[in-house]
């Protein structure tokens, strides 16, 4: 009766230990590093021009935050069905033609301005913020 009641004892001891280390280790573990974003894309509107010969073809185009000159061109012409051909250099995206107008033609290139006044980078590089108007132009080169 004694070894009975000795081995009984020595069980809730060994239960009662397993569940306190159990308790500890959930209660005192480390937080799993769990990253949670609630990332939420906040859109852009901005107002893209492609203007040849002096007619402007326009659109007001939606974009992510974050998106480039560039990127709202290739919107634009996608929407629009037009073909575009760009070459890639150090420096950006150099636009050669747009809707079949390719640069040199009567001394005239694809430039683009932002907000009126003529860029100093390439479209790939100009970031754009909310209400930017983005015109593309086929003129000669002020340079």
């Amino acid at each position: 009766m004694f070894r009975k009641l000795l081995l009984s004892a020595s069980l809730i001891i060994l239960v009662a230990a397993l569940l306190s280390i159990f308790l500890q280790y959930k209660i005192f573990q480390e937080p799993e590093n769990k990253i949670v974003e609630n990332v939420q894309v906040q859109k852009n509107e901005v107002f893209l021009s492609v203007e040849e010969n002096g007619i402007p073809n326009f659109a007001t185009i939606e974009v992510d935050s974050g998106a480039t000159a560039f990127d709202a061109l290739l919107k634009f012409t996608e929407k629009e069905d037009i073909v575009i051909e760009t070459k890639k250099y150090d420096v950006g995206i150099f636009i050669e033609s747009i809707g079949g107008v390719k640069n040199g033609k009567d001394g005239k290139y694809w430039m683009y301005y932002i907000n009126e006044n003529l860029a100093s980078v390439s479209a790939d590089k100009q970031e754009l913020s909310t209400g930017d108007k983005i015109e593309f132009k086929f003129e000669k080169s002020p340079f």
